[in-house]
């Protein structure tokens, strides 16, 4: 199966090492996901939650899972789409991360002040 062609002599190659960028900010978004849906299910087993957090937390993780889902198409991980699209996907990468991220923090921060006693003023953030 490899190289692909689709025409006589034309051949599709560099699966692996095309877009290398967006490869790791793939992985990057799935560590993130991955990171934080272990710390949601966690608190929720532990009934650490109020509703609305795990409504907020509902919402995060399935948008989150959307895009990550959309990112697993062959145009997208592999990299062969036109620019235009792996834009498209590298922006809601990012708007999937950034709405993980609010829900993330308080997430931190509850589990911090639960094992420390300690809190704080400032927001967790992280880097993406």
């Amino acid at each position: 199966m490899f190289p692909y062609a689709d025409n006589p002599d034309a051949y599709w190659t560099g699966y692996f090492s095309s877009r290398a960028n967006d490869k790791e900010y793939i992985r990057r978004a799935s560590y993130n996901y991955d990171a934080s849906h272990q710390l949601y299910a966690e608190q929720v087993l532990n009934q650490e939650l109020t509703d609305d957090n795990v409504n907020e937390i509902m919402g995060a993780r399935y948008h989150m899972l959307d895009v990550l889902g959309i990112n697993q198409h062959h145009d997208a991980v592999t990299g062969t789409g036109k620019q235009a699209v792996a834009n498209d996907y590298a922006h809601r990468l990012f708007l999937g991360m950034d709405i993980n991220k609010d829900v993330y923090s308080d997430a931190i921060e509850r589990k911090i002040s639960a094992q420390t006693g300690l809190t704080h003023k400032n927001e967790w953030t992280q880097c993406f």
